[in-house]
């Protein structure tokens, strides 16, 4: 085997990962061109290994995408399948949820319905797997009328409202006053971020203000609180968004996802100060679909010479003659919140309201991965327009 190829395949994948993981904010431009080349070498490599180990920590996830890159990979899942579940795939399914992300989830549906009919594996093991599926098994939508807060499993809550597995909203009725006093449970987050998208999906917005109020009050260090905020584009929450950047709870890009333009006067104050300068002209792309012209560093404060930051006054100078209102982001307006296939182009761990935002605009059709592959999500973002 060429080791080079292996070695160029392991730099691409941390190069990919420093990006979307480390940096946490990756254009779709910039992703593609990481992948593509990623790409090649797995080509190479699914021909040139035989039998990939998946016993290797430090190589797991690449060797996953080299099964992956078979041809024969979506016809036999049995053989993985095994090997995965020998393997102890529980203990890592952060590798295989990296595998998914880069070689496309689509690719691995017939594997994670394989996986999903053992019986050894964990009730949270079932429902991450679950809700990763484009189908769900029937069996599902039996289960969530029969779900009580109290009782769900870790997993079982998100998967339910993801996939729309309800038969009447008013399922989320009888989990709100227990949710109220899960505001502050670190188990629960991710099952209140959901039961807050489940309410806003079915026009309950009072219940869904009131919800999110309560727990960025209760927990105001809370990510997926302020996610859930900033994905709703209430304008109850526009200062509390903006407090939340001031206290580094959360990045200026989330400001995007809410997108109120009245957000675009506090990224100029942000933008006039070197240490938050580089995050905000982020977020005033986002909303503006503008790049900003570079000056030296010195002239915003900052007294190390040689750097160069955005430009605050041309940013201060285009609201002045601009003046947007509304819901706005990459310069288009979308007052009446429709689809914005516009915030498709971010990927990262600083975009996880992107996934939110676009699955309520999208009544629930279609739900991105922060981390996903170029190409899926174009797919899906190009499906959810059709």
């Amino acid at each position: 085997m060429d080791t080079a190829h292996l070695a160029w395949a392991q730099a691409q994948l941390k190069t990919r990962e420093l990006w979307l993981t480390q940096r946490k904010h990756c254009e779709y431009d910039l992703l593609l061109g990481i992948e593509q080349k990623l790409y090649g070498h797995l080509c190479y490599l699914q021909e040139a290994i035989a039998e990939p180990d998946l016993s290797d920590d430090e190589n797991r996830a690449l060797n996953l995408c080299i099964f992956a890159f078979r041809p024969d990979f979506r016809e036999a899942p049995d053989h993985l399948a095994a090997q995965l579940l020998e393997t102890g795939v529980e203990l890592w399914l952060e590798d295989l949820q990296t595998a998914i992300d880069i070689t496309g989830a689509q690719n691995w549906q017939p594997l994670l319905h394989t996986l999903i009919e053992q019986t050894d594996l964990t009730d949270p093991t079932h429902w991450w797997l679950k809700s990763r599926l484009h189908e769900v098994p029937p069996a599902v939508d039996s289960d969530a009328s029969h779900v009580s807060w109290s009782q769900a499993i870790p997993g079982q809550i998100p998967c339910l409202v993801k996939n729309r597995a309800w038969k009447s909203d008013t399922l989320f009725d009888t989990w709100i006053p227990e949710a109220r006093d899960s505001v502050q449970n670190d188990d629960r987050q991710e099952d209140l971020h959901w039961l807050a998208l489940g309410l806003l999906a079915t026009g309950k917005q009072p219940a869904a203000i009131d919800l999110i109020q309560r727990w960025i009050t209760a927990s105001p260090g809370s990510r997926y609180a302020w996610r859930t905020a900033a994905a709703s584009g209430a304008s109850e929450f526009i200062q509390p968004l903006q407090q939340a950047v001031l206290d580094e709870h959360i990045p200026p890009f989330w400001l995007v996802v809410h997108g109120d333009a009245a957000h675009l006067g506090f990224c100029i104050d942000l933008l006039a100060k070197p240490h938050t300068n580089p995050l905000a002209e982020r977020a005033w792309y986002g909303f503006t679909g503008e790049r900003l012209p570079r000056v030296p560093a010195i002239t915003l404060g900052k007294k190390e010479k040689g750097d160069r930051l955005a430009d605050a006054n041309t940013a201060r100078q285009w609201l002045d003659v601009n003046q947007p209102t509304g819901r706005l982001c990459l310069g288009h307006n979308h007052s009446d919140r429709p689809f914005r296939p516009q915030l498709g182009r971010f990927f990262g761990a600083d975009t996880e309201p992107v996934t939110s935002a676009i699955w309520l605009d999208t009544r629930g059709s279609t739900l991105l991965s922060p981390t996903e592959c170029h190409w899926q999500r174009a797919q899906r973002l190009q499906e959810a327009r059709a």
